[in-house]
């Protein structure tokens, strides 16, 4: 019984975890104490921001895409890579604000 609730326990942790192909895009923040539901924001602003190929095709099958324009959104312009910014106005439509003020 002991065995079944610990493996029940580490898938539960496990469904939450960042995975490590997505750490380098927050190298910022502590990955091990972030959560994908919870830290959803910062999670999809850097892997759209930083992300590589590996990193985006993560994202869309974590997240809907209704659920990343809407958090891509909040950031401001200033706080864009253009390059990026640029390829997810035309990929998703984003139009984030024109600053923080």
């Amino acid at each position: 019984m002991i065995f079944l609730v610990i493996k029940f326990y580490i898938l539960c942790y496990n469904i939450h975890m960042i995975p490590r192909i997505i750490w380098p895009f927050l190298w910022s923040y502590d990955v091990n104490s972030m959560d994908i539901k919870a830290d959803c924001k910062i999670i999809i602003f850097n892997v759209l921001n930083y992300g590589d190929f590996d990193a985006i095709k993560w994202l869309f099958k974590t997240y809907r895409e209704e659920e990343i324009v809407s958090n891509a959104n909040i950031f401001p312009e200033t706080s864009w890579n253009k390059k990026s910014l640029n390829l997810w106005k035309i990929r998703l439509g984003i139009n984030p604000k024109k600053s923080r003020f």
